[in-house]
């Protein structure tokens, strides 16, 4: 099917634009009964999530984004389609289009990163999404993917980097349940799931929340405690390389 989309592609093109015999030209090219070229096809990830993902993180001052980080740990001839937007949430995301803008993108045998949970546990209304609404949306998502002939992943979120007075940790907006939501659909709809936030969890607690913050965190000036720095970034991409490393086969066939 994609080499049937890029043979009509290129014939439209070459129609339009050198006449009927470039059509033909191309279309002796794309059928491979001229072996002198070839259609080129680049596999994908696609990532669909929030501000830890998305790609417009990189451009604030001191923020990274995981999701960005990967691109530089990708074989020759793996691209990354980077759909994820700050703020979503698994409804806004669908609300505002940008699911459907995903799923357009998406190819046969590509490998979808599905990575939400702060929005949704926000506490926020015109974020939020229940426990219920969060399950339903996630087998929704998965299933569309799997309908276009992708793999789904999911990625449960980064920890955020907050203590209490005691020094003991904090999940001050409830992350926790969503993060075993997804750990649960992911058991019942058989959809590989990298532990993000358990790793990320481990580290915060380890370095506390001082070295954190300085190390990894914006939250020096007390007011960031969500997202990274670009070695944060940087820092739990290479936790998430790991665990697909040691999950996920087809996947770490793609990273070098």
């Amino acid at each position: 099917m994609k080499l049937r989309n890029a043979v009509a592609g290129m014939l439209v093109f070459a129609v339009a634009a050198f006449g009927q015999n470039a059509a033909i030209a191309a279309e002796k090219c794309c059928s491979g009964k001229d072996s002198s070229c070839a259609v080129e096809i680049k596999k994908q990830i696609v990532l669909v999530g929030d501000s830890l993902l998305d790609y417009r993180m990189v451009k604030k001052i001191g923020r990274g984004s995981w999701g960005e980080s990967l691109r530089s740990h990708l074989k020759d001839g793996i691209e990354i389609v980077n759909t994820a937007r700050g703020g979503a949430s698994t409804r806004t995301f669908q609300e505002k289009g940008f699911w459907d803008k995903a799923l357009s993108a998406m190819r046969s045998g590509d490998h979808v990163i599905i990575s939400f949970g702060h929005n949704d546990c926000n506490h926020r209304p015109d974020r939020s999404v229940t426990l219920d609404g969060y399950r339903k949306n996630l087998a929704k998502f998965a299933e569309q993917v799997r309908a276009k002939g992708a793999k789904p992943v999911f990625v449960t979120s980064v920890a955020t980097c907050t203590f209490k007075k005691d020094g003991s940790y904090n999940d001050y907006r409830g992350l926790a349940p969503y993060v075993n939501a997804m750990k649960q659909v992911g058991a019942e709809l058989n959809v590989p799931v990298i532990d993000l936030y358990a790793r990320t969890l481990a580290e915060v607690k380890s370095l506390g929340k001082a070295k954190a913050a300085k190390d990894y965190w914006m939250s020096v000036d007390g007011k960031d405690n969500t997202h990274t720095t670009k070695a944060g970034a940087e820092r739990y991409c290479g936790f998430f390389m790991e665990e697909v490393k040691a999950k996920l086969p087809s996947l770490a066939e793609w990273l070098k």
